[in-house]
């Protein structure tokens, strides 16, 4: 398949659109193995999309190998799989339900160590919402030490322990990551990037 750049104002209709060609080829070539990236928080939605576009290309007709052999996964998900590969993972890959686990285990076991956080910890939802934030720090390179040096004297008491108590969560998750035996997750992308690299390089 040849490389398309698909743009537009309406996000759906372009999903959509970007989905359908997918299917044509995953219906045209339904043994080769295709991964839709997406963030995050879109892969539940794209993966219930892609499934209702298949199955109405195929019209319910065919055998299943279209649906098994597309993946819908996460930029990280798909970087520890390609650096699992290559050997440059450093671990074993964290789900995002392991990643909640974590976070709901240090915040319960330790509340005195963050009082902001740690009072809303049982609360429903609130654990993947804090995985989320985590997240962006990861992604924009923000680390535990940055956050917990920062000069937070010109902000609101709520706010200056928000942030300290999000700077102690990384540094806890980043510790306990490695004591199980799991892959860092910062860097994860960087590191794919050069394994990428170095793959064209050397390609024919």
């Amino acid at each position: 398949m040849a490389f398309h750049l698909l743009y537009g104002e309406h996000p759906v209709s372009l999903i959509d659109s970007c989905l359908s060609k997918i299917c044509d080829e995953a219906v045209r070539w339904p043994t080769r193995r295709g991964y839709i990236i997406v963030p995050e928080k879109m892969k539940a939605e794209v993966e219930r999309r892609y499934i209702e576009i298949l199955q109405e290309k195929k019209g319910g007709k065919g055998n299943d190998a279209a649906f098994m052999m597309i993946d819908v996964v996460s930029f990280s998900r798909f970087a520890f799989r390609v650096l699992s590969e290559a050997g440059g993972m450093g671990g074993k890959a964290l789900s995002p339900a392991g990643r909640t686990i974590l976070i709901h285990r240090i915040l319960s076991e330790n509340k005195e160590e963050f009082p902001v956080l740690g009072s809303f910890a049982e609360r429903v939802g609130f654990i993947s919402e804090i995985d989320e934030v985590l997240g962006d720090f990861y992604r924009y390179g923000v680390s535990g030490p940055m956050l917990e040096e920062m000069d937070l004297s010109e902000e609101s008491p709520l706010t200056a322990g928000k942030i300290r108590d999000f700077g102690h969560l990384l540094t806890k998750m980043d510790q306990l990551r490695e004591e199980l035996g799991f892959a860092p997750e910062r860097d994860t992308m960087k590191r794919l990037d050069e394994v990428l690299r170095l793959f064209r390089e050397d390609a024919p």
